[in-house]
This record gives C-alpha cells, sequence and structure tokens, in this order.
C-alpha cells in the first residue's frame, strides 16, 4: 500500500475507501464470474432514449424489442465473422495458452473426487471436485 501510495495518492484514496475484501486477492471467493468490480450494465438500458417517456408496461415492450433486435444484430455480425467456428478467436487462444501450460502437469488421482497435480517445475496443487477448490487459486472449480 506504501507503494501505490507513493505512486498515486488519489488510487491509494480510492483503496482506502473499499473494504479490505474488494481490494485483496486473499479475500475474493475462488469462483468469480467477473473480471471487474463495478459492473454498470444499467448503462446501457439508460441509452434506449424513445422509451423513457412512455407508461410502464410500453416501455418494457420497446426494450424487449429493442433487446431481441440487438441481440439478432450481435448474431449475424458474429456469423458473418466468425463463420462455423466453435468458440471465439479470443477463448480459442486462452484455452490453447492453457492447454500448453497443463501440458506440464501430470494428474494424479488420490480418489474418486481428489486429485493431486504435479508440474515439472516441481509445484504441486491439489483439487477438491466436492469442496469446489483448488489449491493455487487462481480459478474456482465450478
Amino acid at each position: 500500500m506504501k507503494e501505490t501510495g507513493e505512486l498515486d495518492v488519489k488510487c491509494l484514496e480510492w483503496l482506502n475507501d473499499k473494504p479490505h475484501s474488494q481490494r485483496s486477492r486473499l479475500d475474493f471467493k475462488g469462483y468469480q464470474k467477473c473480471d471487474i468490480l463495478l459492473n454498470n450494465i444499467c448503462e446501457s438500458y439508460n441509452s434506449i432514449i424513445e422509451a423513457r417517456d412512455k407508461p410502464i408496461l410500453t416501455m418494457l415492450e420497446c426494450i424487449r424489442e429493442y433487446l431481441m433486435v440487438k441481440m439478432q444484430q450481435n448474431r449475424d455480425r458474429v456469423g458473418k465473422r466468425w463463420g462455423d467456428k466453435k468458440i471465439y478467436p479470443k477463448i480459442e487462444i486462452i484455452v490453447d495458452k492453457n492447454m500448453d501450460k497443463a501440458s506440464d502437469c501430470v494428474p494424479i488421482m488420490a480418489d474418486d473426487w481428489n486429485y493431486e497435480i504435479s508440474c515439472y517445475d516441481d509445484a504441486r496443487y491439489t483439487v477438491d471436485f466436492i469442496a469446489h477448490t483448488y489449491s493455487c487459486r487462481k480459478m474456482g472449480v465450478k
């Protein structure tokens, strides 16, 4: 925290306003579903200006139609860009990287639900599929 304060005082103040559980990886749960802490998805609905002045049911119907058109446009755009690929290129790159890293590791079955992963750099990790835990804490198993 001292190093952060030396680099940027405003950043340190912002971090101090947050609870410890939001600024330390130690306190994060192992099963994050999103890479960002703040998610302003409601802002996308605020951009639908023509629906704002209507009664509630009409507004909801307008938003529903808008979303249906938007999702179809996205599906069409994806279909044109990536064609018949099963996964998106960015995800494919991530999967390939993880497969390369995993090729250096060997799973050893401890029992039906527990494994020990032995890597060539002498690192060892445990995976418990019942408790959904992974000892390296880089990901949750869910």
